[in-house]
């Protein structure tokens, strides 16, 4: 992919703005559950277990995931990071069958290469360009993600073979868990799948794509 790159931002962040810490907290223990905001607006945090690798063989992956996933579309993904206290938050603009959605994601997860538990919620953006210059002016930017993902399903899970611009290929793997359902169980279920697509320890990755190092320039 020509002219990819991670695209860095660099404000100031205001005092008392949201300021991401180094360190996120997983979450709590068993955070299924519903509520309301101090806002009285309605909450529910979800999990996944996940893990992200870099494709050590693309097509032999994608033949691989063809075999027993279900595809469920190509998309172009813009993820805007912004600085918060616990913690990420990203702005994502999702660009797919000539049609644009935008969803911001609050999330926590260990920087962790092996399978590890993201606690998370969203909600649906109507206006992105409104709402990412207001996170920018009031918490700060953090940089900004690109990528293609082709996207599978297989039960409760989501293989995403992500074509990140900078970056290269990786292949994330997020099993959604139910109520009931424990982190051990999501780590065999992520397990089991690593095996059918081949990916190694060696391969697997820790952080968000914003944390990654740029790829080496193609000869």
């Amino acid at each position: 992919m020509p002219g990819l790159g991670r695209l860095p931002l660099h404000p100031v962040t205001p005092p008392g703005g949201c300021g991401r810490t180094p360190a996120a907290s997983p979450g709590p223990r068993h955070p299924d559950r519903k509520g309301t905001s101090r806002g009285g607006l309605p909450l529910t945090l979800q999990r996944n277990v996940e893990v992200k690798a870099r494709a050590r063989d693309w097509e032999a992956q994608l033949r691989a995931a063809r075999g027993f996933a279900a595809p469920a579309g190509t998309a172009e993904q813009d993820d805007a990071f912004f600085r918060c206290p616990e913690g990420r938050l990203k702005l994502r603009t999702i660009r797919q069958d000539a049609a644009e959605s935008a969803v911001l994601i609050s999330y926590r997860r260990p920087d962790a290469a092996g399978p590890k538990t993201s606690v998370y919620r969203t909600a649906p953006v109507a206006d992105p360009a409104a709402l990412r210059a207001v996170l920018a002016a009031a918490c700060g930017a953090d940089g900004v993600v690109r990528k293609r993902r082709l996207l599978f399903l297989h039960g409760p899970a989501r293989i995403h073979f992500d074509e990140v611009e900078g970056l290269g290929r990786f292949i994330e793997l997020e099993v959604g868990l139910q109520e009931g359902q424990t982190e051990a169980d999501g780590a065999a279920a992520v397990q089991d799948l690593m095996r059918r697509l081949g990916i190694g320890p060696e391969d697997l990755v820790s952080g968000a794509y914003a944390d990654q190092p740029a790829a080496a320039p193609v000869p």
